[in-house]
């Protein structure tokens, strides 16, 4: 069995009240027929009152999993356990941030995660800044490189990308393997090929909206 799950926590540090203004970008890519088995997980009843009009689930999640400090894999777990959710059933997580994301993008890395028999799955982007030339931070303008290497020429250094949760798919068998991340060592990745707005800021609500 499959499952939508669409985390919409009441408040957000960066953007107050985030959810509340992109959950409707998301609910609108859910057809009809995939409404029943689309769960909102939330502690805001303004949220649950939209999600009921549009005849969604409502997952009343419990305050420990409602801070700010909360993992995702907590949440899910939490879920799963609510609905009686199978090892074998899959939960393809949506999260709101992503309001350009449709329908036909979710079915096609759905169907990428079929095809590849994966047990979890994350989406990755071309990363702008390679992690050899990042720094940590030290006192009295100094540094300290993240990765300690010696490599001098940006074509010896090896590909890696960006991690992103445009769509992110985990069989629930393995919600107790996963990291807080959702990560586990067989995680697939599916490569985005175009850029995607992940509204964090009242600017990058901005930018979609003029977009």
């Amino acid at each position: 069995m499959r499952y939508f799950v669409i985390p919409a926590r009441r408040n957000s540090k960066g953007l107050p009240f985030k959810n509340r203004k992109l959950f409707e970008f998301t609910a609108a890519t859910i057809p009809e027929n995939e409404k029943p088995n689309t769960i909102v997980s939330t502690d805001d009843e303004e949220i649950s009152r939209m999600a009921l009009d549009l005849g969604l689930v409502i997952h009343a999640r419990n305050a420990n999993v409602s801070q700010d400090t909360t993992c995702t894999t907590d949440l899910l777990k939490e879920v799963a356990e609510h609905r009686e959710m199978k090892d074998s059933d899959e939960i393809v997580m949506l999260y709101l941030t992503y309001p350009e994301r449709t329908y036909e993008d979710i079915e096609r890395i759905y169907k990428f995660y079929k095809k590849n028999d994966a047990e979890t799955l994350l989406c990755k982007e071309t990363a702008t800044t390679h992690p050899y030339m990042c720094y940590y931070e030290l006192s009295g303008d100094r540094g300290i490189r993240i990765i300690d290497h010696d490599l001098y020429r940006r074509q010896d250094y090896p590909p890696c990308f960006f991690v992103s949760y445009f769509v992110a798919i985990v069989r629930v068998g393995y919600l107790k393997l996963v990291n807080k991340n959702l990560y586990h060592p067989r995680t697939l990745f599916y490569q985005l090929n175009h850029d995607t707005i992940d509204v964090d800021t009242q600017e990058d609500l901005e930018n979609f909206l003029n977009k």
